[in-house]
C-alpha cells in the first residue's frame, strides 16, 4: 500500500463531498486528494490527480475507514481483510463498522473485526435453546403448560448459561390473582446447561422429566452469587443443590425428608439425622436463605424470544472474554 499517498489526505483544502452523487474532475483543486467517481461514472475512487488514484489501500476520510480494491474502486457492503489481520465489514456507504452485527449475522467488535468467539457461543445457545424447544420433553408437555427458559451467569465465570423449566400457563386475559396462581405453581425442570469455555461447548449440569413428579426452583444467594437448585418431592422431600465456581456441577448441601412410623406418628430428618420438628423447620429456613431469590427474567421459549435474547452485543465489560480474530 502506497504510505506515502495515504498521509496526503491531510492536505485536502476542498469541501466534504457526499457519495450520493458523482463528481466530475473538473473539481479538482491542486494537490489534493479527493473521491470521485471512475470513467463510467460507477464506481467511488480516491484520486489524488485526474490521472492517479489509491489502490488496495485503507483512507482515512473524515474520521471513517474505506476500503479501495486492486483496481482502485471503492468496496460497499463487503467482507474485507484487515491490515491488522482478520477481517472486517464496510457498510453500504462504504465505511468500515464496528460494534455492530453485519448483515450476514456476524458481530464485529471494537477493533473492526469479527468477534468469533463470541458469534460461536451465540450458535451454541441457540442450538442448546432449540434442542429444548423441539425435543421429546417439550413435546410431551400436558395441556395447560408451556416452557420457559433463561439465560444467566449461573457459576460466576461471566458467561451466560442456559436454563429451560415448564409450568402452568398464563393464559392471555388473565387476572392478577390467576397470575399469581401461575407463578406460584410447581415449576418443572427440563434443562440447565453451563457453558464450558475452554471445550467451547455447553455442559448439561441437571436435566428433568416433565412426567416425573416435583417442583424445581433455580434461585441465587446475593451473599457471595452461587446458583442454587431447590427440588420438592410430593412426598415432603426438599433438597438443595449449590453449582460449584466456575463449574457445571451442582453440589448437595441439604436434604430435608420425613417418614411415618408404625404408628402414624411423622419423623423429621435433616441429613439423614433424627431431628425435632422446629429443629428440622429451623434447619429448613436456613437453607432457603442460603438458596437466596428465585431467578427472575424468563422469557416464553419461542423461536422470536430465542434469537431477541441471544442477538445482543455484547456487554462492554465482557468483551475480553471474546478474542478477536
Amino acid at each position: 500500500m502506497n504510505r506515502r499517498r495515504h498521509k496526503r489526505q491531510g492536505l485536502m483544502l476542498f469541501a466534504a463531498v457526499l457519495f450520493a452523487g458523482s463528481l466530475g474532475r473538473s473539481g479538482f483543486c491542486a494537490q489534493a486528494a479527493q473521491w470521485g467517481k471512475d470513467e463510467k461514472g460507477k464506481n467511488w475512487r480516491y484520486y489524488y490527480s485526474p490521472d492517479d488514484y489509491a489502490k488496495d489501500d485503507w483512507i482515512l476520510y473524515e474520521g471513517k475507514e474505506y476500503y479501495v480494491d486492486s483496481r482502485g474502486n471503492m468496496k460497499t457492503k463487503s467482507w474485507v481483510k484487515n491490515p491488522d489481520g482478520g477481517r472486517c465489514y464496510v457498510g453500504e456507504d462504504g465505511a468500515k463498522v464496528y460494534n455492530t452485527f453485519t448483515p450476514d449475522g456476524k458481530y464485529v467488535g471494537p477493533g473492526g473485526t469479527v468477534l468469533t468467539q463470541y458469534d460461536n457461543y451465540r450458535k451454541a445457545v441457540k442450538k442448546q435453546l432449540q434442542s429444548a424447544l423441539k425435543g421429546k420433553n417439550y413435546k410431551e408437555l400436558a395441556a395447560g403448560f408451556t416452557s420457559e427458559f433463561l439465560l444467566a451467569d449461573l457459576n460466576g465465570d461471566r458467561y451466560k448459561d442456559v436454563a429451560v423449566f415448564c409450568r402452568e400457563t398464563i393464559a392471555e386475559g388473565s387476572s392478577d390473582q390467576e397470575i399469581a396462581a401461575a407463578k406460584a405453581a410447581k415449576r418443572q425442570l427440563l434443562l440447565i446447561a453451563v457453558w464450558d469455555p475452554e471445550g467451547k461447548t455447553f455442559v448439561v449440569a441437571a436435566e428433568g422429566d416433565v412426567n416425573a413428579p416435583g417442583d424445581f426452583r433455580l434461585s441465587r444467594n446475593v451473599r457471595d452469587g452461587s446458583a442454587w437448585l431447590r427440588i420438592k418431592e410430593d412426598d415432603g422431600c426438599v433438597n438443595y443443590f449449590r453449582l460449584e465456581d466456575n463449574s457445571g456441577r451442582f453440589e448437595s448441601q441439604y436434604t430435608f425428608t420425613t417418614k411415618k412410623n408404625d404408628w402414624g406418628d411423622t419423623r423429621y430428618y435433616a441429613d439423614e439425622e433424627k431431628v425435632k420438628k422446629d429443629e428440622w423447620n429451623e434447619y429448613l429456613k436456613e437453607a432457603e436463605e442460603d438458596a437466596g431469590e428465585e431467578f427472575d427474567g424468563y422469557l416464553l421459549l419461542t423461536e422470536e424470544n430465542i434469537a431477541a435474547a441471544v442477538d445482543q452485543p455484547p456487554l462492554n465489560g465482557d468483551l475480553d472474554l471474546w478474542e478477536e480474530e
